[in-house]
């Protein structure tokens, strides 16, 4: 899995990120997407919120499934944005199984919490992946 997920990773220090972003920049309303991103030799389950083509926020996934755990690494930053005065909240698909995820969201001031989720690996591989 991680060889073709390396193949799909992106690095967000990078002109193909910024290219990416260029496409948001008309776009008014915050996008918060998913993506498989890469920083150095590791990989994380990541979220990015993006506004007018501005990166305002990345959230590594901190609870990785038991299949996820050989290809990603577990973030460990803060999971909250601002957009105007509403404080906004990131968790990835798994961290709301946990509720030390959400309350931090919480505890930080969140007051909406998004949770991008996707299964859109070949199913063999989603049996693989999910827990036991």
């Amino acid at each position: 899995h991680p060889k073709y997920l390396s193949t799909v990773a992106i690095d967000l220090a990078t002109a193909d990120f910024e290219r990416v972003l260029k496409e948001f920049e008309a776009l008014e309303p915050v996008v918060v997407v998913g993506l498989v991103e890469r920083e150095g030799d590791f990989l994380y389950n990541s979220a990015v919120a993006i506004r007018r083509g501005k990166l305002l926020r990345r959230y590594r996934k901190v609870h990785l499934l038991r299949g996820e755990e050989i290809a990603f690494e577990p973030g460990t930053e803060a999971m909250v944005f601002d957009v105007d005065s509403a404080r906004i909240g990131i968790n990835i698909c798994c961290d709301l199984n946990f509720h030390e995820s959400v309350e931090r969201c919480a505890k930080a001031g969140a007051k909406v919490l998004v949770c991008p989720c996707s299964n859109m690996m070949p199913g063999a591989w989603a049996e693989e992946w999910k827990p036991a």
